[in-house]
Formats: C-alpha cells, sequence, structure tokens
C-alpha cells in the first residue's frame, strides 16, 4: 500500500514532492483521509456539496450496487446486448451506462441508475455503507483535522455537458457553500471524472490550477492551469 510504505511523505500542493488528493464525498473517501492524517500525510479532499448537504447517493454507487445484484445473463440497453456472464461484458455495460448517466444532472442521473437497476432485475440491490455521502459534521471533522477541502464542483456532472451559466453556477455555489458551512476557502478544482479540460474562456472563473485524473495522459501539467493526477485507487485495493 503505497499510502503505508512510501518512503516519502505526501505533501501539500505548491510546497513540493508527491501529492495525495481524495475525490467524492463518499465515507470511504472520508476513511482514506482519516488514515492519510493519522499517518502524517498532508491530503486534499475534493468534495461536491449536493450530496453532502442532501445525503443524495452518487449516481455511479448506485448502478455498481444494481450491477452487483443483477439476476439475468444477457440484457438489452440503449441498442446493444451485453453478457453478464463475462466480466468483460459487465465492465463494458457498466462503461456505456455511465458515459450517458455522466452528463445528466444529479438527481436524473441517479433516478436512471435505478431505472437501470429495474432492467438488470437487481429488486434487493443495496448500496454498500463505504459508497454512502457523508454529513456535513463529518466534512467539519476532517476540515478541523487538517484535511484540506477543495471543490469538486457544486454536483458530479460532466461539465462537457454544462453551458458557460450553468457551469458558472458549478464552481460558484461548490465554492460558496464550503466557504458558509465548512469555513473552507476552497481555490484548487478538480473536474467530475476528471477527463474534460475547463475551455479558455472558463478558466477566469476558477481561482488557481486545476486537476485532472486521465490514465490516457500523462502525469502533471497537461495545459494551462490544469495537473493530470496518477489515479491509485486500483492498486490500493489489491494490496
Amino acid at each position: 500500500m503505497r499510502l503505508l510504505r512510501g518512503r516519502e511523505r505526501y505533501r501539500g500542493w505548491g510546497v513540493g514532492g508527491d501529492v495525495l488528493t481524495v475525490d467524492d464525498a463518499t465515507r470511504a473517501g472520508a476513511e482514506a483521509c482519516w488514515i492519510a492524517r493519522e499517518l502524517g500525510h498532508e491530503v486534499i479532499f475534493f468534495v461536491n456539496p449536493l450530496q453532502v448537504s442532501t445525503g443524495m447517493p452518487y449516481f455511479f454507487s448506485a448502478l455498481d450496487a444494481h450491477i452487483e445484484a443483477r439476476t439475468p445473463e444477457v440484457v438489452s440497453w440503449n441498442g446493444e446486448a451485453f453478457d453478464l456472464r463475462e466480466r468483460s461484458e459487465v465492465r463494458r455495460f457498466r462503461r456505456a451506462a455511465k458515459a450517458v448517466l455522466m452528463k445528466m444532472m444529479a438527481d436524473d442521473a441517479l433516478a436512471a441508475a435505478h431505472e437501470l437497476g429495474r432492467i438488470v432485475s437487481s429488486t434487493a440491490a443495496t448500496m454498500p455503507d463505504f459508497s454512502a455521502p457523508i454529513s456535513v459534521s463529518q466534512l467539519r471533522e476532517l476540515h478541523a483535522l487538517g484535511v484540506r477541502i477543495e471543490n469538486h464542483g457544486w454536483s458530479h456532472v460532466e461539465i462537457s455537458a454544462l453551458d458557460d451559466d450553468a457551469f458558472a453556477r458549478h464552481i460558484r455555489d461548490g465554492v460558496d457553500w464550503l466557504r458558509r458551512e465548512i469555513e473552507a476557502e476552497a481555490t484548487l478544482y478538480a473536474v467530475p471524472f476528471g477527463l474534460t479540460e475547463v475551455v479558455a474562456d472558463r478558466l477566469p472563473l476558477l481561482d488557481d490550477v486545476y486537476f485532472l485524473a486521465d490514465e490516457s495522459r500523462p502525469p502533471g501539467q497537461v495545459a494551462p492551469r490544469a495537473w493530470n493526477r496518477i489515479d491509485i485507487t486500483t492498486e490500493l485495493q489489491e494490496r
């Protein structure tokens, strides 16, 4: 587990050295931040205030729960057939569904995930506790512990689906909520899903740099004010 075995501690942004970030305001994300702080690491937690303030689950958490509880061997959706007996086909189904749902607003995406649940006949699906959103009080505790709380946008939506006004609200509402509820001055931004660059005429809406998490790009600075991160989630899960 790199978090435990690395010779160097993760540092704060702008200090130099490796930086540890955690995305999405789930209990699993919060636990990762707790562990990091207990071990003396600096960590940045990018959160979506909509999920924290309302308790609304992330659509991908619901989607994963439904897929895990699937019952039919083959399903048809969006003009394609998927043989869910094959893990590769399960992954393809999830990618196809996510590609559509990620461009919806949060409530519509969650409803669509549950509709997909009915297609795969997973009526008994329950989301695991670790995928549930954290509360405002839990986020305040993390902030008091020294976790740097930053903006992941108001909700977890693909930014290419937002017009200029909607993107401005996406950024501003996240920053304002974190300042008001957590007393955190959020200046950094992580793009939901980590794939889409912020276009040049929207950069003035950001106070500082922003972060991607795109495995097809090299780590480090990849565009004006854009830094790409290495996703170590799978590596940590396998250790």
